[in-house]
């Protein structure tokens, strides 16, 4: 065999085995830190959180102006938006039923039980036992009675299973739906178990139809990957809408907020844990940028009404 040939093979082979290990590694620590069975571990995200911001247990992206200018102030003013998006002329203010899907660590749901009186019932819940049980225990150190808020392990799929239909005058869905294996089906089953008139905000993140970028085929799979998007949730907001009204909601505003999230989220965090792990300026300026220019969706908010 010619040696040319023989050196080309030996190439070939080596490249091949280079990029055969990458992959390896790439999904070995995927899937260690970052999913497991399918659903994301927030333990990783929530660990570097608390570099820029301490006992911060809110898991979104924050609603950003120059009053919210830090990570809790910014989470808080997320919750408080869509919160206050649901309970807008609202008739009857008594007996409301609530239900948070996707509650992660029930900070939000903290917040919001503070807001509503007695009579009124707020059911947390999250697929994860550890981030419920977390929220539970936060809910009982602050006395709050478990006739006000209760926080339930359940699969957001799975609500026609576990709730009555046209239990809920609100359910609210804060940036969690983008996991969801059957979003479609999770949207058709708010609207199963919310009452005639009830209302479904969420908060979501959909493709930026605009989107263009030489690299978009890694981004989308590094996004996708580290944070459990299915390639299914990988539509933009018309579609989004279609979805929603295709499952019995009339849309009646809807607002991309992506500006007020994702750039501000980045800049403060990058900044803050690059600095916090005394790092030097530049890589968090090149994080910002790479992030801010790479990430390829948009953050929206729909309130809708069934």
């Amino acid at each position: 065999m010619d040696s040319k040939i023989i050196v080309f093979v030996l190439i070939l082979l080596s490249i091949l085995g280079l990029l055969y290990f990458i992959n390896y590694v790439y999904y070995y620590y995927i899937n260690k830190y970052f999913i497991k069975d399918n659903h994301i571990i927030y333990d990783f995200y929530l660990n570097n959180i608390q570099v820029v911001s301490k006992n911060n247990y809110y898991m979104n992206y924050g609603l950003w102006d120059s009053h919210n200018n830090t990570l809790i102030k910014a989470n808080m003013k997320l919750a408080n938006f869509i919160f206050d998006k649901a309970m807008f002329n609202m008739e009857d203010k008594i007996n409301v039923q609530l239900l948070d899907v996707g509650c992660g660590y029930g900070e939000q749901d903290i917040l919001w039980s503070k807001k509503l009186n007695k009579t009124c019932k707020i059911t947390a819940i999250d697929i994860s036992e550890k981030q419920i049980d977390i929220a539970s225990k936060k809910a009982l150190d602050q006395n709050i009675k478990k006739q006000n808020l209760t926080f339930k392990v359940c699969d957001a799929l799975d609500i026609t299973k576990q709730f009555e239909s046209k239990t809920f005058s609100i359910v609210l869905s804060l940036e969690s739906a983008f996991h969801y294996s059957n979003r479609p089906l999770f949207f058709k089953n708010v609207s199963t178990i919310l009452k005639n008139n009830g209302k479904f905000v969420i908060c979501d993140i959909v493709l930026n139809k605009t989107y263009i970028n030489p690299f978009r085929p890694l981004f989308l799979k590094l996004f996708k990957d580290f944070f459990n998007v299915p390639n299914n949730n990988l539509i933009n907001a018309e579609q989004w809408s279609n979805d929603l009204t295709n499952s019995g909601f009339e849309i009646v505003e809807y607002i991309d907020i992506t500006q007020n999230t994702f750039v501000p989220y980045y800049k403060h965090f990058f900044e803050n844990y690059i600095k916090n792990i005394n790092l030097p300026s530049f890589i968090a300026d090149m994080l910002i940028y790479i992030f801010n220019y790479a990430q390829p969706f948009n953050y929206v908010v729909a309130v809708c009404k069934k």
